[in-house]
């Protein structure tokens, strides 16, 4: 689901480490990365710039970043108050 690639790139753009997002989400890094490559491929644009020793977002990253930082927390409150 689109939704859970959104919340999944939010989180990997905060921890800026594949590895801490793996470590923080117990997913394989591997697994984030298809995840961020599937939501790429949807929006037709890229989010990351991956190398093997750095993280740096896209000037689009950041964008979706900063407009869609808040749907985790309010997906959230919108279960819990039901």
């Amino acid at each position: 689901m689109m939704l859970d690639d959104i919340s999944l790139f939010i989180k990997l753009y905060e921890t800026k480490s594949f590895k801490k997002c793996s470590a923080l989400l117990n997913v394989r890094p591997s697994t984030i990365s298809r995840h961020i490559a599937k939501l790429e491929y949807k929006l037709g644009k890229l989010l990351i710039i991956r190398t093997t020793r750095t993280f740096e977002p896209t000037q689009y990253g950041t964008y979706i970043y900063n407009n869609l930082r808040n749907i985790p927390v309010f997906t959230e409150s919108v279960l819990k108050s039901y």
